[in-house]
């Protein structure tokens, strides 16, 4: 229970393993997105999450999942 807020906690969302350390975007929240707004690229992907946009590192990931 929340003690400042008299209410229980809130549960962080499923959003599967991380793909962008960088924003703590997961694999999860990528591929509905993608299935979601139709993006079909690593730069669509960076603009909606900005995952992919600042070390670069998951970006073979990203397209991947794409």
């Amino acid at each position: 229970m929340n003690q400042i807020l008299n209410q229980p906690p809130v549960e962080d969302p499923d959003v599967g393993a991380i793909v962008c350390n960088c924003f703590r975007v997961g694999e999860k929240t990528i591929k509905t997105a993608i299935e979601t707004h139709g993006l079909t690229t690593v730069e669509e992907v960076g603009n909606y999450l900005e995952a992919g946009t600042h070390c670069g590192s998951c970006i073979a990931e990203i397209e991947a999942m794409l």
